[in-house]
C-alpha cells in the first residue's frame, strides 16, 4: 500500500517546486499570502475585482515559510504535503483512540492515503488550505477523544478547542468533525463534552471579535455573504461522480455498522460518516465545489476500513487468524488497484508533460513579466510568478457579477479600451467552452474576443493583447 501511495502521487511531488501551475486556487492562495505578510488590503470592499472569502490563518502561515522558501506557492504545497500526511497521522490516531489495534489503525491511514492519491490527486501537494485546515481539526478530535480517559482533562481540551478553532480559521466550513463529534458524544458518552463545547466556543467567539477588530466589518461581509449558487444539475453529476469510486468504502462502513453497531467506535463512525455526507453533499452543490466538500466523509469512511476489518478477524478460526489481518486488509486494498494504476498513469504522464514544458512555462511567465501595464490572469500563479499585481479574481468576480453585486459596465470599460497590457486565459475566448465564457458569462468572452488578440499560446494558456 505504501509503495502505491508513492506511485500515485509522484507526478504531483515532481511538481512541487516547478513554476508550473496546477490549480487556480494556487495563485489565489499566494496573492493572499503575499497580502497578508506585506500589509496589503486582505479583505478588500465587497465590489472589488478580487475577493477574499476565506479566514486568514492559513494565508498568514504560507506566507511566513514563503518568506523563507522565496515562493509562496511552493511554500504551500509543502504545507499542503505535510498536512494530508498529518491527517494521516491522525486517522491512525483517531483509529488508536477507538481502541482499534495498532495494525489495522495503520490500514485506516494508508486507505485514506491512497483513496486520495487515486482519486483526488488534484489536491496532493497542492497550494490550498484544505489540508492545514483538516490536520488542525482531526488533531483536535484525537486530544477531545483522549481527554475524557485521563485524570487531569483541562490541558488536552483546551488544546483540542483550539485546535478546533484553528481549522475553522484555515476554511470556516471546517465544522463537520466538531459537529460530528459533539452529537456522538451527547447520545454516547458526555464525560468532558460541556468544558469542551463552552471552551470551543468561547475561543471562537474571542478569535472572530480579534479579527474583525483587525480587519473590521469588511471581514465579516466578505467570508460570510460570499454568495456561491447552487446546482442541483451539478449535485447530481458530481455526486454519481465522486461517489462512484467511494462503494468500496461505503461499504466497509455499511457493514461495520450492521456487524458491530452497539460499540461506541462504530457509532461515532457511522454518525462522521452520515453527518460528513451530508453536509458534503449540500456543499457539493454549490458551484466551484469539488471532492473536497467530500474528505470528511472519506475521513470518516477510512476510519471504517480499519475497524472492520479488526472485526472480521475473530470470526475465522484460530488456525487462520495468524494470517488473517494481511489477508483481509490486501483483498479490500486490492479494490483500489484498477483507480490507483491510472492515477499513477496520470502521474508520469505529468512528469513527462514538466519535462517537456518547464522551459516555455519560464518564457511564458517572463512574457508576462515584460508587459509594460497591468496584466490580468485567469491563472493567478502566473501573475504571482510574473511579478505582477492580482487584478482580477475571474471565477469570484464572475458569482458576483451573476449574483448582481457588481455590474457589468466597470470591467466592460476596460475591455473595450484596452486597459490591460495582456489578458491570460485559460482557453481562447471565441471557444465555445472555455473558463472565461464559463466564470464571466458569453456577453464579456464576446467583449474580450472583440477587443484583443491571442500573441502566444503555451497549452490551453492563452495571453492576449489588445487589438
Amino acid at each position: 500500500m505504501a509503495l502505491a501511495i508513492l506511485a500515485v502521487i509522484l507526478g504531483p511531488l515532481h511538481r512541487l517546486p516547478l513554476w508550473m501551475p496546477r490549480d487556480e486556487n494556487e495563485g489565489w492562495n499566494a496573492f493572499q499570502a503575499l497580502a497578508a505578510l506585506s500589509g496589503a488590503v486582505l479583505y478588500p470592499p465587497f465590489d472589488a475585482f478580487v475577493t477574499n472569502n476565506y479566514p486568514p490563518l492559513s494565508f498568514y502561515i504560507v506566507g511566513a515559510l514563503g518568506r523563507v522558501l522565496g515562493d509562496n506557492i511552493v511554500a504551500g504545497r509543502v504545507i499542503a504535503l505535510l498536512s494530508e500526511l498529518a491527517v494521516a497521522g491522525n486517522i491512525y490516531l483517531l483509529a488508536r483512540a477507538l481502541h482499534t489495534e495498532r495494525f489495522f489503525a495503520l490500514f485506516s491511514s494508508l486507505v485514506f492515503l491512497l483513496y486520495i492519491g487515486a482519486n483526488a490527486q488534484i489536491y496532493v501537494a497542492m497550494d490550498d488550505p484544505e489540508w492545514l485546515g483538516r490536520a488542525f481539526v482531526t488533531g483536535g478530535a484525537v486530544l477531545f477523544l483522549r481527554a475524557r480517559r485521563v485524570s487531569h482533562p483541562a490541558g488536552p481540551l483546551l488544546l483540542s478547542g483550539l485546535l478546533c478553532v484553528a481549522g475553522a480559521l484555515v476554511k470556516h466550513n471546517l465544522v463537520v468533525l466538531p459537529l460530528a463529534l459533539f452529537t456522538w458524544a451527547l447520545w454516547n458518552d458526555r464525560r468532558q463534552l460541556l468544558p469542551w463545547a463552552l471552551i470551543s466556543l468561547a475561543l471562537a467567539v474571542v478569535s472572530v471579535l480579534l479579527i474583525a477588530h483587525v480587519y473590521g466589518a469588511i471581514f465579516l461581509q466578505d467570508v460570510l455573504e460570499h454568495k456561491r449558487g447552487l446546482s442541483a444539475h451539478k449535485l447530481a453529476g458530481d455526486s454519481l461522480r465522486l461517489l462512484t469510486p467511494m462503494t468500496p468504502l461505503l461499504a466497509y462502513g455499511l457493514l461495520l455498522g450492521l456487524l458491530a453497531w452497539r460499540e461506541a467506535s462504530t457509532r461515532f463512525v457511522v454518525t462522521y460518516a452520515v453527518v460528513g455526507g451530508g453536509i458534503g453533499l449540500f456543499f457539493l452543490a454549490g458551484i466551484g465545489i469539488d471532492v473536497n466538500a467530500l474528505f470528511d466523509l472519506i475521513i470518516a469512511l477510512s476510519l471504517a476500513a480499519g475497524l472492520f476489518a479488526a472485526r472480521l478477524v475473530p470470526m475465522l478460526t484460530a488456525e487462520y487468524r495468524r494470517f488473517a489481518p494481511a489477508a483481509i486488509t490486501a483483498v479490500m486494498a486490492a479494490l483500489f488497484v484498477p483507480q490507483s494504476v491510472q492515477a499513477a498513469l496520470a502521474g508520469l504522464d505529468l512528469i513527462r508533460q514538466d519535462r517537456a514544458e518547464l522551459g516555455r512555462y519560464h518564457e511564458f511567465i517572463a512574457a508576462i513579466a515584460a508587459a509594460q501595464g497591468p496584466v490580468a490572469c485567469e491563472q493567478p500563479s502566473l501573475c504571482y510568478w510574473a511579478g505582477k499585481p492580482f487584478e482580477i479574481d475571474f471565477s469570484n468576480y464572475g458569482k458576483k457579477l451573476r449574483a448582481g453585486t457588481v455590474g457589468p459596465e466597470f470591467l466592460g470599460t476596460r475591455l473595450d479600451t484596452g486597459y490591460y497590457a495582456y489578458i491570460q486565459t485559460t482557453g481562447h475566448p471565441a471557444a465555445e467552452r472555455n473558463n472565461t465564457r464559463r466564470y464571466l458569462g458569453n456577453e464579456f468572452s464576446r467583449r474580450l474576443d472583440e477587443h484583443y488578440m491571442a500573441v502566444r499560446q503555451l497549452d490551453e494558456h492563452y495571453l492576449l493583447a489588445p487589438r
